[in-house]
């Protein structure tokens, strides 16, 4: 290998150790992304890019851009308060009596009409029959 031996010489001309420029240069070598296969040796090997200190390109796939920031923002605010009528939901009314008390309330609600911020809802009445035994005697 012709920058091999270039590496070894340069050290032997700045009278270095050239086995630790050995190794300075090994792990340029395994960290630098090569043509044929686009990847580092290390990252081929161990399926993971090189944990080092040498400048690295971040992929395109990557960078955000502030109109993709917005867009993304803006579709995290719109999914999380549609509601649609009928959906039925489980409302929270957290002042609690004791610390036993549940935080939820059991019984559904359905949404009648979603203004945003505020919504309507009607209790969903369901008749509950229990069929009770006589007592053993």
């Amino acid at each position: 290998m012709r920058t091999l031996k270039k590496s070894v010489l340069a050290s032997r001309v700045s009278h270095l150790d050239w086995t630790n420029a050995l190794y300075s240069f090994l792990l340029a070598y395994w960290a630098t992304t090569h043509g044929s296969t686009g990847k580092s040796p290390f990252e081929l090997l161990f399926g993971r890019p090189m944990k080092n200190l040498l400048p690295t390109l971040t992929p395109r796939t990557t960078l955000h851009t502030p109109k993709l920031d917005k867009m993304i923002l803006k579709e995290k605010r719109t999914t999380g308060n549609t509601l649609t009528p009928e959906d039925t939901r489980v409302t929270t009314s957290c002042v609690l009596d004791n610390k036993f008390s549940s935080c939820y309330d059991p019984h559904p609600y359905i949404a009648l009409r979603s203004q945003h911020p505020e919504t309507e809802y009607q209790f969903v009445v369901t008749q509950v029959s229990s069929k009770m035994r006589a007592p053993f005697k």
